[in-house]
């Protein structure tokens, strides 16, 4: 596109359009960007990228394209002059793990005084500010941005969240990744994807991108990791704790609330960034469950893979976790754990993780997932009875949250129904209540020295720990 040294900005939204700026109209999910072309040009459009023909009575250049999402994506790497090429760049994708990864890279580089940006569900930090997260990926134009900036702060690497629908909606065409981490599949996200054998295609594609030069870091103890690493151009160097990967975690112990392994590579990696001889690195994290063994291993062999010394990835020990990721938000007579479990991957995690905590009670609060059918709710119905009928002293709320959650998130009656139902199916113990701050009232009566309460549940959750915490310190 030989136009594109004049133009100014680009967007697919008309109402974003200024002078000077090209417009990509997209046959979208709900509405017809070819429906707004118009609009577009009374506020001073000066390219029109169309993805099938139109007859318009104006003078201003349009191309058609095949893909007009391909088309905006590139066009603003272009813009902003391509800007992941003057960073290392790590994406990670997969259903769980994600936030958590990417956290761990970021801290892992800036403790070590090597400057990372973060993009992802929970905070996005370019090194001159930091914006608050709409999207696990943000669009093409607004991730071209940030990149940009941290281009602009001096920052040497980013480490990136990247979303099936990302994937999917081609946010990420026109960035140049380094490394990619694949850490696990899992049923999700059956409100976007038509099924779950498109899903994990999705996940592969962005695998597929990645050129000659580019490394996957795939885990390989996930039964997907053999599809996932089919026919790639990339290097693949694998993780994992069960089988023979590249890069392995043993001799694991856990501490209550912190685990220990070492990080073993058994033959010498060659990247085209470093040389790594066969080592074993002692690795303490203040972490507890299998998930976040996978979360760190994949973190620090990111770290090691892009220049990182084994001293260097120790500080990961530094790490305090998360918002809403197995956070301890109170550790005081009791102890409540804040989790964002949304599929039964991340629910197995969490349960997972309670294998190696000692308390006397057990409380669960669990949102329903509203708005995203009644197939997600079943599979995590179905995985939370078969962990908590393995579980002693344990008391279950199951909620829909009314009282505070967002009109995206409303409990369907049918998404209530087959969460209830499946739970009665496996013989289940529960109370059903409308609201959270009723789970509340009867949670605080009743906890006591030694109980654990644990908080589940994804967006409508998102203000539990601050609402008890509050109930907590008026009690």
């Amino acid at each position: 596109m030989t136009l594109l040294n004049n133009i100014l900005g680009v967007t697919c939204d008309s109402r974003e359009v200024k002078p000077g700026y090209a417009f990509v109209a997209i046959q979208g999910l709900k509405k017809d960007g070819h429906d707004f072309i118009q609009d577009a040009l009374r506020r001073g459009a000066s390219f029109i990228i169309t993805e099938k023909p139109v007859t318009l009575n104006t003078k201003i250049p349009i191309q058609q394209v095949q893909d007009g999402r391909i088309a905006l994506a590139e066009i603003a790497a272009a813009i902003s002059g391509h800007p992941s090429k003057s960073l290392r760049t790590i994406g990670v994708t997969g259903t769980n793990g994600k936030t958590t990864s990417t956290f761990l890279i970021h801290h892992l580089f800036n403790t070590n005084q090597v400057g990372c940006g973060l993009i992802g569900t929970v905070d996005i930090d370019t090194g001159l500010e930091k914006h608050k997260a709409l999207l696990t990926t943000p669009d093409a134009v607004q991730l071209q941005n940030y990149l940009k900036e941290m281009v602009k702060a001096g920052l040497q690497v980013v480490s990136m969240e990247v979303s099936s629908h990302g994937i999917e909606l081609k946010r990420t065409y026109g960035i140049n990744f380094d490394l990619a981490i694949f850490t696990n599949i899992t049923r999700d996200h059956f409100d976007f994807h038509n099924d779950f054998e498109n899903y994990v295609r999705i996940k592969k594609v962005f695998f597929e991108q990645l050129s000659e030069r580019g490394i996957a870091l795939i885990n390989g103890d996930d039964s997907h990791a053999s599809f996932i690493t089919k026919n790639l151009a990339a290097q693949v160097i694998t993780y994992g704790i069960e089988k023979d990967t590249t890069i392995s975690a043993e001799n694991i112990t856990h501490e209550n609330l912190t685990t220990y392994y070492d990080l073993v590579i058994h033959q010498p990696i060659q990247t085209r960034f470093v040389r790594i001889q066969p080592i074993r690195v002692p690795i303490k994290i203040k972490l507890a469950g299998r998930h976040n063994i996978y979360n760190t291993l994949a973190a620090c062999s990111a770290g090691l893979l892009l220049g990182l010394k084994a001293e260097q990835i120790q500080k990961i020990s530094e790490f305090s976790g998360i918002w809403r990721r197995f956070q301890i938000i109170y550790d005081n007579e009791y102890t409540i754990i804040d989790d964002c479990a949304h599929n039964p991957g991340s629910y197995s995690a969490v349960f997972q993780a309670l294998e190696h905590l000692t308390y006397k009670n057990l409380y669960i609060i669990n949102a329903i997932r509203g708005n995203r059918g009644v197939q997600i709710n079943q599979d995590n119905a179905r995985t939370i009875a078969s962990w908590v009928k393995q579980l002693s002293n344990v008391k279950l709320l199951v909620t829909n949250c009314a009282d505070l959650v967002k009109n995206d998130d409303i409990v369907a009656p049918k998404e209530e129904e087959i969460f209830l139902n499946t739970l009665q199916a496996q013989g289940l113990k529960y109370e059903h209540h409308s609201t959270l701050q009723s789970c509340f009232d009867i949670i605080l009566q009743t906890v006591q020295s030694d109980d654990l309460v644990l908080l589940l549940g994804a967006h409508a959750m998102d203000q539990a720990g601050e609402l008890i915490l509050k109930r907590c310190a008026n009690s």
